[in-house]
């Protein structure tokens, strides 16, 4: 049995389809990425029509990789009919007086969009809700969800944006008082200001990549 099962291992790792390096047709002929959203989303493996089966192997497609590593900066790429979205948004925590940085990356199909949100924060609610009140914008389809999903995302930049003001008014206040903790205050206020300049800065080439 372990024999039978050597060989079996063997052959799958040496499939056609194991050893695809980039998004594109399997030797069956099915659009890989297709099938792996199908089978990512659970859909039921049919026994007529297009089958989920040469999902298997394509795990290490580019865009899959790049869907399961984090710490990327904002970007689009296309793969065939298929966007592959990186999204950096941003929360303002009151608490901490901190902004706390968030990833989602989203493929988005002629008929699908699948998101993979790297980090709790945000929640992605508010934008399925507004899409499941609006069937109007909804029957637009997977780019409208796109757009809703940027929307949302550049709309909380603002409470960021507000909160970083308040800490520079209040470090002032610091700054005038001698207050000793300052220097560092000043620092990682500065390096808060930086990281979301890397977030916001390559929004633009994403939306210039949208309009081609």
């Amino acid at each position: 049995v372990a024999k039978v099962h050597q060989i079996i291992e063997h052959d799958a790792a040496n499939a056609p389809r194991t050893l695809q390096k980039r998004i594109g047709p399997s030797e069956l002929g099915v659009a890989c990425d297709r099938c792996l959203v199908h089978m990512l989303a659970g859909t039921p493996k049919a026994e007529q029509g297009v089958p989920w089966l040469p999902w298997i192997g394509t795990a290490v497609h580019a865009a899959v990789e790049d869907a399961i590593v984090a710490h990327q900066r904002p970007k689009l790429e296309r793969y065939n009919e298929t966007l592959f979205v990186v999204l950096r948004p941003a929360t303002y925590d009151d608490a901490t007086e901190t902004v706390k940085f968030g990833e989602i990356h989203a493929f988005i199909g002629p008929d699908f969009v699948l998101t993979v949100r790297h980090t709790a924060q945000p929640v992605l609610t508010p934008v399925r809700s507004r899409f499941e009140n609006d069937p109007d914008l909804l029957a637009r389809g997977p780019q409208a969800v796109l757009y809703g999903l940027l929307d949302f995302i550049v709309d909380g930049y603002a409470p960021v944006a507000a909160g970083l003001e308040n800490d520079i008014d209040e470090i002032e206040t610091q700054v005038f008082e001698s207050d000793p903790n300052v220097s560092r205050r000043i620092y990682e206020l500065a390096q808060e200001f930086m990281e979301l300049q890397r977030v916001v800065k390559p929004l633009h080439r994403v939306l210039a990549g949208l309009e081609r």
